[in-house]
This record gives C-alpha cells, structure tokens and sequence, in this order.
C-alpha cells in the first residue's frame, strides 16, 4: 500500500507598485509622432506584466494628439502645435504615472538648400525650427558624404558652415538626434534634412 507524497512549495506574488510612460522619443518636429508605453513594477522594480489585470488606463494631458493602437498599454502621440507639454496615465485602480515632459517644435527649415561653391570657399547656412537651444539631451550632427569635395565646420550647436574643398557634388545631411550618439537610427533621430553641394571652378 502506497503513502500519500506531498510537496510544498513557496511563491512570493509581487503586487504592482507604480507605472511610467515609456515614450520612443520625447522632442517631437510638429505632426511628427512617437509611440508611448504604459509599463508597470512591482516594488522591486521587476517589470509588471499589466496584460494580466483588467485595469483600464487613461492618458492625461493638453496639447497632444494620442490615439489608442490595437494595444490597450501603447499609444500613438503626435505633436499638433508647438510647446511644451505633460502626459501621464491614469490607472482605474487609482495608480497614476508620473509625468513625461514633451517638446513639440517647429520644422527644421534650412536656407539655401541647394549651394554653389568654389574650392575653399565657405558658406554659414542659415537653420530656422527645431527645438530649443538649450534643449536637454540632444545633439546637433552634420555629415558630409564626401568631406573631400566639401565639408563642415561646426562648434555643434546650430552653426552650419560648409567649405568647399575640390569640384564634385555631395549631399550634406543635418541631424538632430536625443541622446549624444550620431549614428543613431530610429527612433532617437527627431529631424533629418539633406542639402546639395555644387563645388566648381570660379
């Protein structure tokens, strides 16, 4: 005759201790969009599976268009106007995040985007738009796709002085990407514009 074999066995379940908007990236060009994220942590701060709990979300904030996706914990932010603005959600159960800051900028307008130049001849490009000066956590990129027919000099900020160094056509790209990383893909580059450099003989 068999015994009866019991096992026993210890689980601890996390309750969830707070939620934050994960936002792709928080400067938007005007009508440009990102995608923003309800995450949630347990006091430990072990990510929350929030898909498990019937718990109803609403984003709070003025100024921004946000749009439900097929995903009840991903939105779709886009920035009508220029400005700064606040987002957060607010949780059914009472749980709220905190807030996420949002800049919404005019478009990065560049003057003259077609340029003729002589060798060693250089050019201080005029830039409107973008965000503000002082922005935090941005970095201002310039890439010539050539630099032997014409380059840039740049203190990175908002200077864009081109010289021409031998006859040839390229394309110069401006950036502007949130972080300190130039190479950046998607989704951290916030405006992108290309002008055409002609260097010819005088």
């Amino acid at each position: 005759m068999f015994e009866d074999v019991r096992a026993t066995t210890e689980v601890t379940i996390k309750e969830l201790s707070k939620v934050r908007l994960h936002a792709n990236r928080t400067h938007l060009e005007r009508n440009a969009n990102t995608e923003v994220e309800i995450v949630g942590y347990d006091s430990d701060g072990t990510e929350f599976d929030l898909s498990l709990f019937k718990m109803k979300f609403e984003i709070v904030g003025k100024g921004l268009d946000v749009q439900t996706t097929e995903s009840n914990l991903k939105f779709i932010v886009t920035g009508r106007a220029s400005g700064n603005y606040q987002l957060r959600a607010d949780g059914s159960s009472g749980i709220s995040s905190d807030t996420v800051d949002f800049e919404v900028f005019d478009s990065v307008e560049i003057y003259p985007q077609d340029l003729l130049l002589t060798p060693d001849m250089s050019y201080a490009l005029n830039i409107s738009g973008g965000p503000k000066p002082h922005s935090q956590k941005l970095s201002h990129c310039y890439n010539s796709e050539n630099s032997e027919v014409a380059g840039v000099n740049s203190d990175k900020t908002y200077a864009f002085e081109i010289t021409g160094h031998r006859v040839g056509d390229v394309k110069i790209t401006y950036t502007i990407v949130e972080g300190s990383d130039c190479q950046a893909a998607l989704p951290n580059v916030i405006s992108s514009k290309d002008i055409r450099v002609r260097v010819r003989l005088p």
